[in-house]
């Protein structure tokens, strides 16, 4: 199988722009790459141009909803369907458009659980579920040991976004020597 460098995660409006090189199914061959996006409720399916020996993504996503999928790419040719490659692929709220909470859950999670320890609480903060039981179950000792997990959760998702972005991981000890 061959590897395609599909992006893990795009948003809402984002347009997919890649020029995907199958050594052993050249475009110019009459190789045809389609990459079908799919999760339990919706599918997207994904059409390239020729060019030369490579394949041309240019896929807008402004009517996509967001959310987890999975996609996989075939090479067709004659009647033939080949898999070339597969993976995950996140689509995120549209960051431009409308308003959208971009928070991951263990963020609003910890964020309710804070507002209720505070005393500051909304009526949604209140009906947040954990584990199927509405904060206003849980009790004061609970709350505590549950926000200790969630800031915990938050903490590993924020340092793995860094180590995504370049930036060093914060557990890192630098050593220089003369």
């Amino acid at each position: 199988m061959e590897t395609i460098e599909f992006p893990r995660r795009v948003h809402v409006g984002d347009t997919i722009g890649k020029t995907v090189t199958l050594p052993k199914h050249p475009a110019s061959d009459g190789w045809a790459l389609t990459i079908v996006v799919t999760n339990a409720d919706l599918r997207y399916t994904i059409t390239t141009s020729a060019s030369g020996d490579n394949h041309v993504i240019d896929q807008a996503t402004d009517a996509w909803t967001d959310g987890a999928y999975q996609w996989v790419a075939f090479a067709t040719k004659d009647g033939k369907r080949e898999r070339v490659s597969s993976g995950d692929l996140q689509v995120l709220p549209d960051i431009v458009g409308d308003a959208a909470d971009l928070r991951s859950h263990a963020e609003k999670v910890l964020a309710s659980i804070e507002s209720v320890l505070e005393g500051k609480a909304t009526t949604d903060d209140y009906s947040t579920n954990i584990r199927g039981k509405q904060l206003t179950r849980y009790t004061y000792e609970e709350l505590l040991k549950l926000r200790n997990t969630y800031r915990a959760e938050v903490r590993a998702e924020r340092r793995a976004r860094s180590m995504r972005q370049g930036k060093h991981g914060v557990n890192q000890i630098r050593v220089r020597f003369p």
